[in-house]
């Protein structure tokens, strides 16, 4: 492998002796000695290597010395090597005359004195490195001057930067503050330049109590070399005012030395404005929060404790009412057993207000709780259906079922399956025109029931589809007001199946009637999967 710190020597000849000659010649010069035995091969040993100079043979087969030479100053890269022609045979003036005009720098005629030659390639050697070196300073010459300019533009940068940003030596002395820097501390760019750090601009704590140099964030960074970052101190300004500040103080080394630092600094004020709102307004959202939620409690304690009380006179009306309807204490007449229906109509429905309500302070309480069983649902249905028909017949609609016939039994609590049921179909039933059609599908699917209550109602707008199932919710619709209800049966209903481990959802749309579905899981077990806990209803 030829010694890259030497340069190199390209002899081509195409007689093997000849080039033994020079390699003994020359080899006392130390450089690297290339040998070609033809153009072609010297052409192809210039393409990998950069040589000195060249001493090329005239008379060679194939690429002839001229040649060669012709084709070694046509390319950019090789055109300035110097060549050296051997020769035996021509010594015309006219053949010289050729070879110069190809790019010889010289003629050399067999034999030739080993002194000369010797003398005349260690010139070319000699120039091609002072060549090399003079190539090697302007190389470094144009980095250094680049650098140059790059920390001139860096400077420039930073001085002219939007950030507060200074320099300080080894002693904590101010050596460079930019524009911005000196306006934040209310200083002149001059005035600072020589000013220790410390004692001009972060000599004091917050509460105004002074700051050792020990306590100093940047001092310490001069001492052990470490970046540190600070959010929670002041820097003084020219007329003895502080501001909160954020700084970083970045170290600068050379050879490993602490020579100084860098401290970029910017003035939190408003930052630490905007957090004292913000922990403000959360501090009042907080309190805000306590009071809703005790409120909620209150009312929450007021509904049970109203529903309880109801209970008692509604039972009274409600079995003194039936005892007068039977005709128990004497005969009525047609007109008072339709006032006596109307009264217990209304006590029916307030008593199932009520019982909203307390299965709604049940759930809120965490109070409520499932009775699971083995259920046959089809039965389940069918009792719903005979209790609830009169309603859909008084309306003039056809109530119609459609049960897979035999649906295994399932655990579950039956009389709150039956809630479910009675919720939606009733709701289905109020929100149809009169002459509608409401049907209730249950069939099993997978390891669920899955249970449809459609209608041809006056459907949901897509807009409330999302507010179904809460609680105290009502449609705002003139239909939905003359329906009446407290806005609590789809929350509870949606407790109820959740209850179950089920999953409930509707789709509907205006003027297109309704359909809710929910599914159950069939549980041949209380142990094959427990219900999770009925949650709050938000």
């Amino acid at each position: 492998m030829a010694d890259e710190t030497k340069a190199n020597i390209l002899l081509v000849d195409d007689r093997p002796e000849n080039l033994l000659a020079l390699e003994a010649i020359l080899e006392g010069l130390g450089q690297n000695l290339i040998t070609a035995s033809s153009g072609e091969e010297a052409l192809k040993v210039l393409l990998k290597h950069e040589v000195s100079v060249i001493l090329l043979d005239v008379q060679m087969p194939g690429l002839s010395g001229l040649e060669t030479a012709e084709l070694i100053k046509a390319r950019e890269k090789t055109r300035h090597i110097p060549i050296i022609f051997l020769t035996a045979i021509n010594k015309e003036e006219r053949f010289i005359f050729e070879g110069y005009s190809v790019g010889a720098v010289d003629f050399l005629f067999k034999p030739f004195d080993p002194v000369i030659l010797r003398s005349k390639v260690a010139v070319f050697v000699d120039l091609y490195r002072k060549n090399q070196q003079i190539k090697a300073q302007a190389e470094a010459l144009e980095r250094s001057t680049r650098d140059a300019m790059r920390q001139k533009a860096l400077t420039e940068l930073i001085l002219d930067s939007a950030a507060s940003i200074c320099g300080i030596d080894r002693q904590g002395r101010i050596t460079f503050i930019n524009k911005a820097g000196a306006a934040l501390l209310g200083y002149g760019h001059d005035e600072l330049i020589g000013q220790p750090i410390h004692g001009v601009v972060h000599h004091s704590h917050p509460d105004g109590s002074g700051m050792s140099l020990d306590e100093c964030a940047i001092h310490q960074t001069l001492r052990d070399g470490a970046f540190r970052r600070v959010e929670d101190e002041v820097f003084w300004r020219k007329d003895g005012e502080c501001f909160p500040v954020e700084f970083q103080v970045n170290p600068l080394r050379e050879d490993g030395v602490i020579t100084g630092a860098v401290v970029s600094f910017v003035d939190i004020t408003e930052r630490r404005q905007a957090q004292t709102a913000l922990e403000e307004r959360t501090e009042a959202l907080e309190e805000a929060n306590t009071q809703l939620r005790q409120a909620d409690r209150y009312k929450d304690e007021f509904l049970s404790v109203l529903s309880h009380e109801l209970r008692t006179p509604i039972n009274a009306i409600t079995g003194f009412g039936s005892i007068l309807d039977d005709e128990v204490l004497g005969p009525l007449s047609e007109e008072q057993h339709h006032y006596l229906k109307k009264m217990l109509a209304g006590a029916d429905v307030l008593l199932c207000l009520i019982n909203d309500l307390l299965d709604m302070s049940r759930i809120q309480a965490g109070k409520f709780v499932l009775s699971p069983r083995m259920m046959d649902f089809g039965a389940v249905v069918q009792d719903v259906i005979e209790n609830i028909r009169p309603l859909a017949e008084r309306k003039g609609h056809e109530l119609v079922t459609e049960i897979e016939p035999d649906l295994p039994a399932f655990w579950a609590d039956d009389q709150r399956v039956a809630q479910i049921l009675v919720n939606l179909v009733n709701n289905a039933i109020k929100f149809t025109p009169d002459g509608g059609y409401v049907m209730v599908r249950a069939l099993r699917d997978a390891d669920s029931l899955l249970c449809e209550v459609s209608d041809t109602g006056i459907g949901i707008a897509a807009g409330d589809l999302p507010k179904l199932f809460q609680r105290f919710t009502q449609l705002d619709s003139s239909s939905t007001r003359e329906a009446g209800g407290t806005g609590l049966g789809l929350a509870i209903t949606k407790t109820l199946v959740e209850s179950h481990g089920g999953t409930i959802g509707v789709q509907s749309e205006k003027g297109h009637g309704s359909r809710f579905w929910f599914r159950l899981p069939m549980r041949t077990s209380e142990d094959s999967g427990a219900p999770v806990e009925a949650s709050q209803i938000g």
